[in-house]
């Protein structure tokens, strides 16, 4: 009988595909249909912007140079828009889907030496089916780069520091790839790598290795690659003013007005942050549960890998839940290192099953309730669209069929199911969870009436064939809408600018509310109804899913 590399070439295979359909299944269904929303509509505006200028150093929003991000992410997409010829909804987030996979991929490869398949796979599947992943991996944002590349970078460095790589190839090549990674959301990449890094050497009372010429080497990459972007950087805008934006950028990420809003943020935070970990999390519950795995858990510490993982963990999480305005999705590189380090102990589990028969036991109840539940949703769901006021689509039906198909094979199997396949139930089930909430979410959305994709459509039918510029009024109040518009969209920062395109121009067409007129100064308020009187050919009230309810107008100046 064999035992050579084919069975185990042929079970990462297997795995890889399995991975693959999980990540098709969970990432892709829906994928285009939600309008842009959040801070989607400023990546692909600028990604947009790049295909019709050939311009890919100087990211433009709206005409004005946009630096609060670097441009990785908008190369990406519009990279995708240009391989399909169109930047939608669907090519936006495209990168972000396999930005995930990648990630996924990257869990079960680079932790081989530490992890049995069982455990690897576990950790990958988990991986793809989080929460916090799942909803960064479907929206054209920064997050879905960042964990991928910040994960990516950190497993590579403890992958070549415990195989006692060459301190100038570990150094330099991770922090070459950092330097690059930097361009996907700046400071808090290296951010990131260093309170992971400079802990774990801290505890292992390694510090010589930091403070080595090694590492002055990687720097000195680094800030290579960074220099060579920046001095393409130059061409289109100076040091002084690049410097002062990501000052600013930071000073105002760290700052709280209110601390009221601050304490309360604090407080908020793990109730925000936990449900993100699901269903990985579930799997803690026995180590929970019973003091002697407890005590055998403990012994995971003697391996270098689990401990790395855990001290990213850690590390990270006191920073991103004490600075103030932070979010859960700025701790999503940690998750890759969760996956991992219950991996860990999932395979506790499978080792220990014999001596604690408990687990065993454990989960075949764990199961048991899992089904009973899918059951139970797959058939409240029909009174919830009912209720809703929302219509059967063939989609609806066929995902309540699949959760209740899923809950009864569950059940059956669950006193004859193998620990190793658990995860892969849990999987299954939550994609066909989070895929009945994706479908009752879009419905809603539809019911609510108008979405920015149809109001910019209403705007473009309005305006004159000949109008090719609009303005809009106001840093980023619009961009839901204005990323959808067929025409060029112009910032425009006050009411006096407003005027002074009258006298250039002439006729011109802008995007305004009523909201503005009370935050502007009486000056400009005064130019804006004496001097501009301008005339309002379109006015609209539309829901925004992040923002509630706002109002829209367009007014023309002859």
């Amino acid at each position: 009988m064999s035992t050579g590399p084919l069975p185990e070439k042929k079970h990462t295979l297997q795995d890889c595909l399995l991975l693959l359909i999980t990540g098709a299944i969970i990432y892709i269904p829906f994928l285009g249909i939600p309008v842009w929303d959040g801070n989607e509509p400023v990546r692909v505006i600028v990604a947009k912007e790049m295909l019709k200028t050939g311009n890919w150093i100087m990211p433009m929003l709206h005409g004005n140079p946009y630096f609060a991000k670097p441009p990785l992410m908008n190369w990406l997409m519009a990279a995708s828009g240009g391989l399909f010829g169109v930047v939608n909804e669907w090519t936006s987030r495209l990168p972000s889907v396999l930005l995930m996979l990648m990630t996924g991929m990257s869990v079960y490869f680079l932790a081989t030496k530490w992890l049995a398949r069982e455990g690897r796979l576990f950790a990958a599947l988990m991986m793809l089916c989080m929460y916090g992943p799942v909803r960064a991996g479907r929206e054209a944002e920064i997050d879905s780069l960042q964990t991928f590349v910040i994960s990516f970078i950190l497993l590579l460095w403890i992958n070549g520091y415990l195989k006692q790589w060459k301190p100038a190839v570990l150094w330099g090549l991770t922090l070459s790839l950092a330097g690059i990674g930097f361009l996907s959301k700046g400071p808090q990449m290296l951010m990131f790598f260093y309170m992971s890094i400079i802990p774990y050497l801290l505890l292992r009372k390694r510090t010589s290795f930091f403070f080595s010429k090694a590492h002055v080497f990687g720097l000195g990459l680094l800030l290579l690659v960074l220099a060579l972007y920046l001095l393409l950087l130059l061409q289109w805008t100076t040091l002084e003013r690049y410097i002062h934006m990501w000052l600013g950028e930071g000073l105002q990420r760290t700052e709280s007005k209110h601390i009221s809003a601050y304490l309360m943020q604090v407080l908020e935070y793990p109730f925000e942050l936990l449900p993100s970990f699901l269903p990985c999390l579930l799997f803690l519950i026995p180590l929970a549960i019973y003091k002697d795995l407890r005590q055998e858990a403990r012994k995971l510490f003697d391996n270098e890998f689990f401990t790395f993982s855990f001290v990213v963990i850690a590390a990270n999480l006191p920073f991103y839940w004490l600075l103030p305005n932070t979010r859960y999705r700025y701790f999503l590189p940690a998750y890759p290192f969760a996956a991992l380090a219950v991996a860990f102990v999932f395979e506790l589990y499978l080792r220990k099953m014999q001596a604690f028969p408990a687990i065993k036991v454990f989960f075949v109840k764990f199961l048991k309730v899992l089904a009973i539940l899918t059951i139970l949703l797959a058939v409240t769901v029909i009174p919830a669209v009912i209720f809703l006021h929302l219509k059967f689509s063939f989609t609806i039906l066929f995902f309540i069929a699949c959760l209740m198909i899923s809950g009864i094979v569950v059940l059956y199997k669950a006193g004859s199911a193998r620990l190793p396949h658990v995860p892969v139930y849990v999987t299954a089930i939550t994609a066909l969870f989070f895929l009945v909430y994706t479908d009752i979410t879009i419905g809603l959305d539809k019911k609510q009436g108008s979405t920015p994709r149809e109001i910019a459509r209403e705007i473009d039918l309005l305006l004159p064939p000949d109008v090719g510029v609009v303005y809009e009024m106001g840093y980023r109040r619009y961009l839901t809408i204005t990323c959808y518009l067929d025409r060029e969209v112009r910032q425009v920062n006050t009411f006096a600018d407003l005027k002074e395109l009258k006298r250039e121009k002439g006729g011109i067409y802008f995007i305004y509310d009523a909201e503005l007129l009370d935050v502007t100064s009486e000056k400009d308020k005064n130019i804006f109804l004496k001097e501009v009187r301008p005339e309002e050919i379109y006015s609209r009230k539309y829901k925004s899913r992040r923002r509630g309810d706002r109002a829209i107008a367009v007014g023309k100046i002859s």
